[in-house]
């Protein structure tokens, strides 16, 4: 938000929170905005207006136009809020001869959002509109931050928005005036500038020549004739004559002060220049953008900007782009542009004195989240530490599972700033911190991180692995995380040695440090490369793919030449990368498994020239394209490859292994019945859904044992972290994340269990099962792992005469012994891993059935139900079935049946959601059976227009409840017909499970034949309001009976449609000729 005058403004506030004042405590009316000599802090979409006023000389007015439907249909103009005073009430004047209403927003300290939808008559008189509570009132809502519908003082900004229904029917622009806006502030006024220190960022007046580079506003040049104070300043020049250039001229420089910044303000001058950019970087690197709008006239202005990540024009992008600033600054930064002119011009802005009010000491901020392991990835020979530095007095949190069991909770007690969690959940997997800071009574912030715990593994033992990853070292990507890699136990990563960049010039290779520094940092940590060569170069065959002899020829030379740098670190070289897909260009793209098996058999030979060991990857597919394989084929590629590149993407993993086997086939067709490696140099999925993460990490598993189960060579997943647009991909998050740096993934401790599960691991077959159920059996030291799971929920019983190990997708372990011969597993696709033998796979029949309720409601509890037949069996059962902390207790004699409810608090069933719930199950005082179910948190509530509108003119509102167990309370109806106020009704009416209630909504006053917008809100207890809004309107049909006399006068009663006032002339003619 930024103000721009002559003289320094007042600040403006626009709002008013709840709380009646005690009749002892002093309150305080200030005069906040009466735009007597500016807008007084409102963004510049708010114009100051001389020639309107309820007091004084002047007031401010927001025009709004909604002509263009696809514009937002709303105008915002907002201002930060600086007082750290409960405000009690505020009071402000208000004129529109076109508005009948207005939406208010304040930000609460908590990040929250509080709404009200004010109204008054749109009659172009001054009104005074008086508010005194904002955690209720008309059109109430609220969301964000601590989403409890409190207000969290201090306020941290305010908005004042005009919107399109605004507006009554049919008009499409208009204009609100404000003005004499007054606070009663409880206590004395007190903003957060008070105690702020002056802190100097720049005054120019050290010679730059004198600095380092990074100490100076690199654009700018020092100007000894222009200044505001001292005797320089500094002078920015944008020069936009040469055509074609860019439109636009930055200037910028780092900053180094840790502190948090209330206010930056500096003084401008220019002639030409009417708004320019203000950029501020945070501490992730993000960027905030905000333009500044100055008058052209020469003279010296002061700007002064008080929020940093808001204000017009605002955008953000780069780090942690969530638009927060996160402090310290980082960087400071202008931008001056060509603005509208439409030829050659040049442009000058003289800046000085750039200061800034900074909180007196270094920055505290609510809450930094630090790491003792990198990614807050821990082994199980070390302490979970999570280390946090905060302004708060002490800091709650609770963990859950990857399975969304709480399982731990407590206080952190912060002390000179500082506090450290320590979690003793005593379990490997995947784990989230959810973090709520506190203050007194006040809340501060809340966020989350997460953290894993997998076992130690030494990736040095592990020869020829066939675990990988993709990483992008090569686009840039910092080398700490490479310890990542190896603590999972990958021992090799997919990465890149572009071609373009390392042979600049025809026959000159120079490799820089952006190439062998990441080849080093592998080498450190015993990670081995697999080098695809990519791409093309503009030496050769114009920059397009290559096609002809020549272009070949040269790239061939380029695997020599990594061959030569890298030496026998590089034992892999994959040829190319999607050859089929999108990285073809040109001629080649014409015939690309004939261009491509050019390409190979030149670069084959060229590389096994002088590396006769090196296996060269040839196919360079996406997906798994039979016709592109068979094309290559034809063209004698399988000779010139020693293993064959797939990239199997698809939407689910099951399936994969029959497109591999049909590959498989053809190789065999074209390669004298032999086959050769398969390679998957790429494979991964997304899921942006709100448990996303969750659902990769099933999918890798899943994937990863179909590929072995094939016995591919190697498996990269990609990618080692999310990256640009690939978000969720990555089994870790990105070095920006809010989370944490890498803070990690659901799939990284599924992939590092996998590893320690089958690393070693030789193939033996699939267990007979239904189709639906996946048994991979594998051996490994003599012993079977057996990985299984369901892609539809199955019961499944084991026979085995000694215990077996069950190992769930996060790497914990329970151990099941036999009862009557067997173990009962429910198997979803949660993938498990069994160790152990067993005699036999046989279906449960119908001997321990879990079963639950398909959904469960919102707030509601879940039930579960099992059910023990022991009709068969020789001895009574008695035993325990657990979950999630629940228990029934089993005692089922012999020939007989038992059914058991277990009954589950909703806790866990505050939103729509996908809820997993594991049991387990204890027969005779063994633990003989596990599994889970998957319960589905729904709505059963509706709030809707039946289609008919009865003979009274009423619309018909279903309110309708699905659910057959919860009944709720209505509180109260409200509802709105076009421009008459808005009718609010309370009730104290049940809504009865597995019913509906219909109300009303009058529309005898609604016109014929024109269209209005009607709405509705229907408040039950315990829940948030639930809204209907659409457009309504009565059509009458008259029934007469027409005379074919020539005369229309049977329809004189009947009302018309006036097509030139209600319709729109299509296509449009002049005037003259409609």
């Amino acid at each position: 938000m930024t103000n721009v005058a002559k003289a320094f403004p007042c600040l403006v506030c626009l709002w008013a929170f709840c709380a009646a004042a005690p009749a002892d405590e002093p309150v305080a009316t200030v005069v906040l905005a009466d735009f007597e000599k500016g807008r007084d802090g409102f963004e510049a979409s708010l114009v100051r207006d001389p020639a309107v006023a309820k007091n004084g000389q002047a007031s401010g007015r927001i025009d709004a136009d909604f002509t263009n439907a696809k514009a937002e249909p709303w105008k915002i103009v907002g201002a930060p809020l600086l007082y750290t005073n409960e405000i009690r009430a505020v009071r402000f004047w208000v004129r529109s001869h076109d508005a009948g209403g207005l939406t208010f927003r304040v930000i609460d300290s908590s990040g929250q959002v509080h709404q009200l939808r004010p109204k008054f008559q749109p009659n172009g008189e001054w009104q005074q509109v008086v508010l005194d509570s904002f955690e209720k009132g008309p059109g109430y809502q609220s969301w964000g931050g601590a989403k409890d519908r409190r207000f969290h003082w201090p306020a941290r900004r305010l908005a004042i928005i005009f919107e399109k229904n605004n507006l009554p029917e049919g008009k499409v622009a208009g204009s609100l005036w404000i003005d004499q806006v007054e606070l009663d502030l409880a206590g004395k006024p007190a903003t957060v500038l008070d105690g702020c220190e002056t802190v100097v960022l720049e005054d120019f007046e050290a010679p730059f020549k004198q600095r380092k580079m990074e100490d100076r506003l690199s654009g700018l040049a020092q100007d000894a004739k222009e200044f505001k104070g001292g005797a320089a300043s500094g002078r920015f020049e944008g020069d936009f004559t040469r055509e074609g250039g860019q439109p636009w001229r930055p200037a910028g420089r780092s900053l180094e002060v840790v502190r948090e910044f209330r206010r930056i303000r500096f003084w401008v001058r220019s002639a030409d220049v009417k708004a320019f950019t203000f950029i501020l970087t945070d501490k992730t690197g993000q960027a905030h953008h905000q333009s500044v709008p100055i008058e052209p006239d020469g003279e010296w202005q002061q700007v002064a900007i008080d929020a940093f990540d808001t204000g017009p024009g605002y955008r953000h992008y780069g780090g942690a782009n969530d638009g927060r600033f996160h402090w310290p600054a980082k960087g400071i930064g202008f931008v001056i542009g060509k603005g509208d002119a439409a030829g050659p011009v040049t442009r000058t802005l003289w800046i000085d004195d750039i200061e800034a009010l900074a909180e007196p000491g270094p920055f505290v901020p609510d809450l930094e989240m630090e790491q003792d392991q990198l990614g807050n990835v821990f082994l199980t020979t070390e302490t979970v530490r999570i280390p946090l530095v905060s302004k708060g007095d002490r800091i709650e949190w609770t963990v859950r599972d990857f399975w969304h069991r709480q399982v731990e909770r407590g206080v952190a007690v912060v002390r000179d700033t500082r506090a450290v969690i320590e979690p003793q959940a005593g379990r490997k997997g995947y784990f989230e911190v959810r973090l709520v800071i506190r203050k007194g009574d006040l809340t501060l912030a809340e966020t989350d991180t997460s953290f894993a715990v997998i076992t130690p593994v030494d990736i040095a033992t592990m020869k020829d692995s066939p675990f990988g990853v993709m990483t992008h070292f090569a686009q840039g990507w910092d080398l700490d995380i490479m310890p990542l890699i190896a603590k999972a136990g990958i021992t090799s990563i997919r990465d890149e040695q572009y071609w373009q960049q390392i042979e600049k010039n025809k026959d000159e290779f120079v490799f820089t440090s952006k190439f062998t520094d990441w080849m080093a940092e592998a080498a450190k940590f015993h990670i081995d490369p697999l080098v695809p060569m990519t791409f093309a170069n503009k030496n050769y065959d114009e920059g397009l793919t290559p096609h002809t002899p020549e272009g070949c020829k040269a790239y061939g030379r380029y695997g020599q030449e990594l061959l030569k740098k890298y030496g026998r670190q590089i034992q892999w070289l994959e040829i190319w990368n999607e050859y089929n897909g999108t990285w073809c260009k040109g001629p080649a793209a014409d015939d690309r498994p004939k261009y491509y098996a050019q390409m190979l058999k030149y670069s084959y030979e060229a590389i096994k020239e002088i590396r006769p060991d090196v296996q060269v990857l040839g196919g360079a597919a996406v997906l798994l394209p039979r016709p592109y394989f068979e094309g290559i084929f034809k063209h004698g590629g399988m000779k010139y490859m020693d293993g064959v590149v797939i990239h199997p993407y698809r939407a689910a993993p099951e399936g994969v292994e029959e497109e591999i086997r049909e590959l498989k086939d053809l190789m065999r067709k074209y390669n004298d019945g032999k086959t050769k490696p398969i390679w998957v140099t790429e494979t991964g999925t997304h899921d942006k859904t709100p448990h996303g993460r969750y659902n990769v990490a099933r999918y890798l598993v899943r994937m990863y044992t179909l590929l072995l189960s094939e016995e591919c060579e190697k498996i990269y997943w990609y990618l080692l972290r999310d990256y640009s647009s690939f978000k969720t991909m990555g089994l870790l998050r990105d070095p920006n994340d809010p989370m944490g740096r890498y803070a990690v993934a659901p799939p990284y401790p599924a992939y590092a269990n996998l590893i320690r599960q089958l690393s070693g691991a030789k193939f033996v077959r699939r267990e007979p099962t239904d189709p639906r159920t996946r048994v991979y059996r594998f051996d490994k030291g003599g012993e079977p792992v057996r990985v299984c799971w369901a892609t539809v929920p199955a019961h499944f019983a084991l026979a085995a005469d000694a215990p077996l190990t069950v190992t769930d997708l996060m790497g914990q372990e329970q151990r099941l012994e036999p009862v009557e011969g067997k173990v009962y597993l429910t198997l979803t696709d949660n993938a498990v891993y069994v160790k152990g033998a067993t005699k036999e796979i046989l279906p449960a029949g119908g001997r321990f059935v879990l079963a639950a309720e398909q959904a469960a409601d919102i707030l509601g509890d879940v039930t579960l139900k099992f059910s023990v037949d022991n009709r068969g069996g020789a001895q009574a059962l008695e035993g325990v079935f657990e979950a999630h902390g629940q228990k029934a207790n089993i005692a089922c004699p012999a020939g007989a049946a038992q059914d058991l409810s277990l009954t589950i608090p909703g806790e866990d069933t505050k939103t729509v959601d996908t809820r997993e719930y594991a049991y387990r199950l204890t027969l005779n005082g063994k633990a003989a059976g596990l599994g889970q179910v998957t319960v589905h948190v729904v709505d059963p509530l509706t709030f809707s227009p039946d289609a008919k509108i009865d003979a009274s003119r009423g619309m018909e509102l279903r309110l309708g409840n699905a659910s057959p167990r919860t009944a709720y309370e209505v509180e109260s109806v409200s509802w709105k017909v076009a421009d008459a106020p808005q009718t609010v009704q309370a009730t104290a009416i049940q809504l009865p499970a597995s019913k509906d209630l219909r109300f009303g909504l009058p529309l005898a006053d609604l016109p014929d034949y024109r269209t209005a917008k009607v709405s509705a809100s229907v408040k039950l207890k315990g829940r948030d309001a639930m809204l209907f809004s659409d457009e309504a309107s009565c059509n009458p049909c008259y029934r007469r009976t027409v005379r074919a006399d020539g005369d229309l006068g049977d329809w004189d009663h009947a009302p018309a449609i006036d097509l030139a006032a209600d319709g729109e002339v299509w296509p449009p003619v002049a005037p003259a000729a409609a």
